[in-house]
């Protein structure tokens, strides 16, 4: 392995910690107590920071990203591009939360962009494996959620398991949609014909999303 490794160590088999124990990277918590005060100062202060860049174990496996001024200049860019992009195209737009440890970059976007064309697709599962829990995003997104993407995991990566097969709380995904009050679309992301059919059979049994 190279020395410095940039990846979503939440999505590696097992998680970070998984891949602290196989020796793919190191864990940081030595190197922060000794060698950086100030960012050990700022996790003290700040234990939502500090809680983002633990495994499960409470290990330090990377460095915060302290949006800032970067996070206001990637917002007012993105704005600009989306809302000339569904005016000039006369599109309905809908921005994925993909690898987003919380909602709040989604958020200050949709801040940005009055069109209502341009909206938000909650993936379920991404949220589950964020730190932030389902019910977070949607109080923080729920106004502009117009698309939402199914599937199940085990709460550390992208598993795209069967809806019912992972630790999805689905019971709570269901009131949270339903109290959105709209009509919206939704996307099956579950792998094979087979994966499909279980998840349409656990969500119609249980009426799940209004399927019957």
């Amino acid at each position: 392995y190279p020395d410095i490794i940039e990846y979503t160590w939440t999505k590696y088999p097992g998680g970070a910690g998984a891949a602290i124990n196989d020796g793919v990277i190191i864990s940081l918590d030595d190197l922060i107590d000794s060698n950086a005060p100030n960012l050990k100062k700022l996790l003290a202060d700040h234990p939502d920071i500090d809680k983002m860049i633990k495994d499960t174990s409470g290990h330090y496996y990377c460095f915060p990203f302290l949006r800032g001024g970067y996070l206001d200049n990637w917002a007012g860019v993105c704005a600009e591009f989306y809302t000339s992009l569904a005016e000039q195209y006369q599109l309905g737009i809908f921005i994925e939360n993909s690898q987003d440890l919380d909602p709040q970059p989604i958020r200050e976007l949709m801040r940005r962009i009055p069109d209502e064309r341009i909206g938000v697709c909650l993936d379920f599962g991404h949220a589950n494996y964020s730190r932030v829990p389902i019910q977070g995003w949607f109080d923080a997104l729920g106004d502009r959620i117009g698309y939402l993407h199914l599937s199940d995991n085990n709460g550390a990566f992208d598993d795209h398991l069967p809806i019912g097969e992972g630790k999805l709380d689905w019971e709570e995904a269901d009131r949270l949609w339903r109290g959105i009050g709209k009509d919206i679309p939704l996307t099956l992301e579950v792998g094979g014909i087979e994966g499909v059919e279980r998840s349409l059979r656990y969500l119609k049994e249980r009426r799940y999303f209004e399927m019957e």
